[in-house]
């Protein structure tokens, strides 16, 4: 299986505001599993609801403890992904 991440920011036409504060934009992950000549893709972005606010980084972590793959099975597409990830040693680039 190969694992590849890329994060991307959103910037929203209007601010989004709610009872937690306001925001205008938000750097999200895409993604992309592969295995066997078959892909799958997903999103992942930070949302709070309690006293420990998520992050991207966060994100990014919390996705390297539930897939535990070899390192040279991880691809990170951006640099800030690729730092986060050769932290701890899973980016295969």
């Amino acid at each position: 299986m190969r694992v590849q991440i890329q994060t991307f920011t959103v910037r929203k036409r209007f601010a989004l505001t709610i009872s937690r504060g306001t925001t205008a934009q938000s750097t999200n992950l895409w993604v992309k599993l592969t295995h066997e000549g078959i892909e799958g893709w997903g999103e992942a972005s930070p949302f709070s609801t309690g006293s420990k606010p998520q992050t991207t980084e966060s994100l990014l972590a919390a996705l390297q403890e539930v897939a535990p793959l070899p390192a040279s099975t991880w691809q990170c597409t951006t640099g800030w992904a690729k730092k986060q990830a050769s932290r701890c040693g899973k980016c295969g680039d």
